[in-house]
């Protein structure tokens, strides 16, 4: 089978990253031919999507990592999810050596990056992202498409919709509900449940006018 990451941000970049460091090799990126700026990434072929759909079609292998991110509340990594599997492609999934994943059920085409930590009795969906150091506590529930940012912490027994954003160190308390598209900004409490398309931001942080910092400390 051949192999292939969908995206050639950033995050495509951790992925290949990650995948080289495990001995996991791949045969290239591919993203729609409007899309290309460059052949190669990394020094591996970028192949038009359409192409590797045909191939498919005609019988032959291929393995695909959906790395979109969360622009547009992860609705553009649902819709390639979606369309790789009616183009009969294989999706594929990533869990790093350094995560603890204890989890009971977990769904396709999840990332899950360093030392990430799902907790026993969770359920994931798929398409989810759960970045280093993203916690995902015991007996919560996480649906499909949600982004788990570096250092967020999910409670336990929370439960979490699909497409929804959980920024750098957010937190969660422990059984509330979190709705489908909601977005936790980075540092923000969630202290109760959430509906669909809540926004959560903590205070913001504010220069000091006529302070130094040695007046302090």
């Amino acid at each position: 089978m051949k192999k292939y990451i969908y995206g050639t941000t950033e995050l495509g970049e951790i992925l290949f990253n990650c995948l080289k460091e495990c001995n996991i090799e791949i045969d290239g990126f591919t993203v729609d031919k409007e899309y290309i700026t460059d052949n190669f990434l990394m020094s591996y072929p970028v192949v038009p999507y359409d192409e590797l759909k045909s191939s498919a079609e005609n019988g032959e292998e291929i393995g695909i990592y959906v790395c979109i991110g969360y622009k547009a509340m992860n609705e553009n990594r649902r819709r390639a999810f979606k369309r790789i599997k009616a183009d009969g492609m294989k999706i594929e999934s990533f869990i790093h050596p350094s995560a603890i994943v204890k989890s009971d059920s977990i769904g396709e085409g999840c990332l899950i990056f360093e030392q990430a930590y799902i907790g026993p009795y969770t359920t994931i969906g798929d398409g989810n992202i759960f970045f280093p150091k993203s916690m995902l506590s015991h007996h919560s529930n996480a649906g499909n498409f949600n982004f788990f940012s570096v250092g967020c912490s999910v409670a336990g027994n929370v439960k979490i919709g699909d497409n929804c954003f959980l920024g750098n160190n957010s937190t969660t308390k422990d059984a509330v509900n979190i709705g489908s598209y909601t977005l936790l900004g980075a540092g923000c409490y969630a202290s109760c449940d959430t509906n669909e398309y809540d926004v959560i931001v903590p205070a913001r942080g504010q220069i000091l006018e006529n302070k130094r910092s040695i007046d302090f400390i």
